[in-house]
């Protein structure tokens, strides 16, 4: 062509080795080749699996990985837990390298603060915290090599630590260079099993509805609560300890122990005893003797019936409705200074409710000699002074629910039933800390158990909200006092900064 004769030799190579020549025959491979330097090894993924055999099954966004479980055995019984490489550790991490090849790829874990519950500044570990293993994370890195086709794999993935309100990505960075961020994430999460245990009917729709409604509180605090079947016992009543088949330890423990759907979470898991009235963990009621002394009325006859107030040197009480009939032990009118003669549980009205007086018939005994002036009633009762609303046991994974109001007797609403709830389930979850062992810091509001003739406070508490030098004993206190972890039955369900500060550094890894 007469314009190409016009090219040098570079710019025919050049247009021969571009397009296809007039005839469209293919041009000579000598005119083709290019020669250009190596292609630079790039690494173009880096990113958490769903499991350990897969290259290419990453997930999607953020997931919950557990750090407090260890246990193998809840893989496939748990389906919120897919691997084993879950408990603990991060997911497997995948990476890739072009082109394929053999390549040694950095890791790095890069921990971001999520939107939690939680305060600022709680993350902050002091020197002593600093050297508790379970708040340690890998700032170090790890390192993959790749095989033969550009693909590596680090299963099981790497350590986290157990300070919840975090999200974790992993990054990657071949030769020193810059690193590149996974597009997926895991958010710390710790899990436990809570199971009811139904023994006394009547406080059971607002225990129920209590311990549904707290996982909203949990949640924000990362932390699931996963609810096996309830069970119900076979006494659906008010009863002693004494006239249970079991001990409220020996309940919750033969709870937790089946079925395997249930055992498989221990000890991560704690049984939650819902009843109306049990006196102590420490033993059954010890009877009372009440009296009172009736004259004749203004028309000069003996009443037929008389209240009598359940109260012994100025103490009220409260009579237990035993589902049994039990509460009667004794009674006995006396008239004048003749002999007594016996009452029955007939001659009491008012013993099938929770009371503080009761009322006695005395219409067999109206009919008295001109000489006899006064009658002396004595009743022996099982009645308690006050209510232990609830308890946490220190060494079993058991919780007892009180279901009965201190203030009106009554059965607890699920307001304060929740209350109750989350206040002896943080006990469970170490709450408050004593600082001492593995535990976190003690807060600034840490009181410890204490005895008045006004309260007992048994075990750690926190008096957030108290002002300095206000007595714990007061009712001052008592109103003053702001987190749920305070020592007497509130209405709140919320931690203080301090109690969720403890709550987001704890180790549960040991359960409960």
């Amino acid at each position: 062509m007469p314009w190409q004769n016009n090219l040098d030799d570079d710019a025919n190579r050049n247009f021969a080795a571009d397009e296809r020549n007039e005839t469209g025959a293919t041009p000579d491979p000598a005119l083709t080749r290019q020669d250009c330097p190596p292609c630079p090894v790039r690494l173009v993924v880096v990113e958490f699996a769903e499991k350990p055999a897969s290259r290419t099954a990453f997930f999607m966004g953020a997931r919950f990985q557990y750090v407090n479980l260890s246990a193998d055995a809840l893989v496939g019984v748990d389906p919120a837990i897919t691997s084993a490489h879950q408990l603990g550790r991060t997911p497997p991490i995948v990476v890739k390298v072009t082109p394929p090849q053999a390549k040694t790829v950095t890791l790095r874990l890069v921990r971001v603060e999520g939107s939690h519950g939680f305060p600022g500044g709680s993350d902050t570990l002091s020197a002593r915290e600093n050297g508790l293993g379970h708040l340690r994370w890998p700032v170090a890195t790890s390192s993959v090599t790749t095989d033969g086709n550009g693909d590596g794999k680090l299963a099981p993935g790497i350590r986290l630590s157990a300070l919840a309100g975090f999200k974790y990505h992993v990054e990657g960075s071949i030769d020193g260079g810059p690193f590149m961020r996974s597009s997926n994430s895991v958010n710390i999460r710790r899990r436990l099993a809570i199971r009811k245990v139904v023994r006394h009917a009547g406080g059971q729709a607002a225990a129920t509805t209590a311990i549904d409604s707290i996982q909203s509180d949990l949640d924000l605090l990362d932390i699931e609560a996963f609810q096996p079947a309830a069970l119900t016992g076979s006494e659906l009543g008010v009863r002693e300890i004494g006239e249970l088949t079991q001990t409220l330890q020996a309940m919750g423990q033969a709870a937790l122990a089946s079925p395997d759907t249930v055992s498989v979470f221990r000890p991560h898991a704690v049984a939650i005893i819902v009843g109306e009235f049990i006196p102590s963990p420490n033993g059954p009621v010890t009877p009372v003797t009440f009296g009172i002394a009736v004259n004749r009325d203004g028309s000069g006859n003996f009443p037929a019936s008389t209240p009598l107030p359940l109260s012994v040197a100025g103490r009220t009480h409260i009579a237990i409705p035993l589902t049994n009939g039990s509460q009667f032990v004794s009674g006995s009118v006396t008239p004048g200074t003749s002999a007594a003669q016996p009452l029955t549980a007939a001659d009491v009205t008012g013993m099938n409710t929770f009371a503080r007086s009761v009322t006695i018939s005395l219409a067999r005994f109206q009919a008295q000699p001109a000489s006899v002036t006064t009658l002396t009633v004595s009743v022996t009762l099982k009645a308690i002074p006050g209510w232990a609303v609830g308890w946490a046991y220190q060494r079993e994974p058991v919780i007892y629910l009180n279901m009965r109001d201190p203030g009106t007797d009554a059965i607890l609403t699920a307001e304060k039933a929740a209350a109750l709830t989350i206040h002896e389930l943080g006990h469970k979850l170490h709450l408050t800390s004593n600082g001492s062992g593995s535990l976190p810091d003690q807060p600034a509001h840490f009181y410890p158990s204490f005895t008045t003739a006004r309260r007992t406070h048994q075990g750690p508490h926190c008096s957030t909200g108290v002002p300095a030098g206000t007595a714990l004993d007061s009712d001052a206190a008592h109103t003053a006092a702001t987190c749920t972890m305070w020592g007497a039955l509130k209405t709140t369900r919320l931690f203080c900064p301090e109690c969720k500060t403890t709550l987001r550094k704890v180790d549960l890894s040991s359960g409960f």
